[in-house]
């Protein structure tokens, strides 16, 4: 058997995305834009606390657009930083994958 280890960056996260899709029985392209969302909260987390608090309404807009997809696959989201962390109704914890590229 293989070690994920030995494989190139991009695809090991290609093959931890495409597992932790298996685990939490959600489709790729939904967990892909779940995983944009969060990109875009994070970015836009970056850019408030860069800028002694001014663009407070695009982090607030770009947090409940993440929470609202996260809601609909019945997901908890929590903030412990800039970037956030889900937790499904049996308790497991997970971090949404962060995927290199620009997000939307």
């Amino acid at each position: 058997m293989h070690k994920i280890d030995e494989l190139p960056k991009r695809y090991a996260d290609a093959v931890r995305f495409a597992a932790l899709c298996i685990r939490q029985d959600i489709e790729p392209s939904t967990m892909g834009h779940l995983a944009c969302a969060a990109q875009s909260a994070f970015r836009a987390g970056v850019l408030y606390s860069n800028n002694s608090g001014r663009g407070w309404h695009l982090l607030d807009q770009r947090k409940a657009r993440f929470e609202r997809l996260a809601d609909e696959l019945g997901l908890k989201v929590t903030w412990p930083g800039l970037y956030p962390d889900l937790t499904t109704k049996d308790g497991y914890a997970f971090t949404v994958p962060y995927i290199e590229g620009r997000a939307t």
